[in-house]
């Protein structure tokens, strides 16, 4: 995931014009999508420095109990099942079911495999007042993507307030540049319990 390598000429730096290509409607490519993202990273920072979120750790965003190192799921959306199980209950979210379809809904649209065996599944409920953020993990690599191409193993689901779609890209251009740090994702991938891997995203995220 070498963003600041990509180049796509439909790709413009314009403020206004970056949240809304973001959406997978508009970027449907890894490489466009990563680059709208970084772009945008660069762009809300340098306009608004320090901002609602931006000081907020991802672990801070991790519930209790919302870390699974030992996924069990074959598929994508066993997956997606197993995550959703992370994180039901937490206050503001929906019922199992409902989480559910609205993750499997927002998967059909976007490409949630960002490379270098890791996915970043995020969505905006209304209901929430802050992210919520579940971490898994799986031994060996499982299928994931629109093409059941990529081959990933560490799985990052957001879930953000859907009034806040600022915070919700900022939380993920934190996942992607913590993923980035091949040093931190061996580690992540390397770890023995859940309090180690809490401590790496703590301290890097």
């Amino acid at each position: 995931m070498r963003l600041g390598t990509i180049a796509h000429k439909d790709i413009a730096a314009s403020g206004e014009v970056l949240p809304s290509m973001l959406n997978y409607n508009f970027c449907n490519s890894r490489s466009c999508f990563l680059l709208a993202l970084f772009l945008y990273s660069r762009r809300f920072r340098k306009n608004t420095g320090d901002v609602k979120g931006e000081c907020l750790n991802l672990e801070e965003l991790i519930p209790s109990g919302a870390v699974n190192l030992n996924l069990t799921a074959e598929k994508e959306h066993e997956v997606l099942d197993e995550l959703a199980h992370l994180i039901v209950g937490q206050p503001g979210l929906p019922t199992n079911a409902q989480l559910l379809s609205a993750i499997f809904n927002r998967e059909l649209e976007y490409e949630a495999a960002v490379g270098s065996g890791v996915a970043i599944p995020h969505l905006m409920l209304a209901g929430t007042d802050k992210p919520i953020l579940a971490v898994g993990r799986s031994d060996k690599p499982i299928p994931f993507g629109k093409k059941h191409s990529a081959d990933v193993r560490l799985f990052f689901l957001l879930i953000s307030p859907v009034d806040d779609h600022h915070i919700h890209l900022r939380t993920i251009s934190k996942i992607a540049r913590l993923v980035n740090d091949k040093a931190v994702r061996d580690s992540l991938l390397a770890v023995k319990d859940v309090k180690a891997l809490r401590r790496i995203i703590s301290v890097h995220g």
